[in-house]
């Protein structure tokens, strides 16, 4: 596999009882690559987004991040399952997740909840963990709600906390989904250009999403369920 491939799935698939979310789905993501994965409502785009973050176990076929095979085992019943917990730990440190519901934690303020990924995440010292959360919650002009609990916070203000807490983790890999959809135009445009500085520092991303005016804007390719 090529050095600057940072994500590749081979044809991976997953169901549900009788219901097929997606079958052997197979693509490479580069580093300094936007792709955008898109597909009708219903198609799995969240569900392989989760996969890709080991939340989820395709069924069949390989994930290898940074050229590392995600290893896995079949039980008895046919359950795919992690076979090495140690190796997921030190993998997700080089993923980030936006989920597309925010999934803040609650007993947290929006700038706790961007420390603590960093530091139970990635073992970052806490100066420096605080001093990333404050970048990126002035960078999402959330600066004035560092100190909000997520229940005071509206759906948009709670998106740009969760973004900002992928954004800290500094991961090799950024998984988006619908990342957009509780945000104006402005921070829509504001988040394109976080992304593209992103990707000229060579970082891989994924992004789900509706939203094809920001898709057109900044995706490199397209991968279709």
């Amino acid at each position: 596999m090529p050095s600057n491939i940072l994500l590749k799935v081979e044809k991976i698939s997953k169901k549900y009882s009788d219901k097929v979310v997606f079958t052997d789905i197979s693509f490479s993501l580069s580093a300094g690559e936007i792709f955008a994965l898109v597909g009708a409502s219903g198609a799995g785009k969240s569900t392989l987004l989760h996969c890709l973050n080991f939340l989820e176990i395709p069924d069949s076929g390989e994930v290898f991040i940074s050229s590392e095979k995600v290893l896995t085992k079949t039980k008895k019943d046919g359950t795919r399952i992690i076979a090495n917990k140690k190796q997921i730990r030190r993998l997700r440190q080089k993923i980030a997740l936006v989920f597309q519901s925010p999934h803040l934690w609650s007993h947290w303020t929006a700038r706790e909840n961007i420390i603590a990924a960093q530091i139970y995440g990635k073992k970052i010292a806490k100066n420096i963990a605080c001093e990333k959360a404050d970048f990126w919650l002035n960078r999402l002009q959330m600066s004035d709600k560092s100190d909000t609990y997520p229940s005071q916070l509206s759906g948009g203000q709670a998106q740009r906390v969760a973004i900002a807490r992928a954004l800290a983790f500094e991961a090799e890999i950024l998984l988006l989904d619908e990342p957009t959809s509780a945000l104006d135009e402005k921070l829509t445009e504001t988040l394109a250009e976080i992304l593209e500085e992103q990707k000229e520092n060579g970082k891989a991303i994924l992004i789900a999403s509706h939203d094809k005016s920001f898709l057109r804007e900044i995706a490199d390719k397209y991968i279709e369920l």
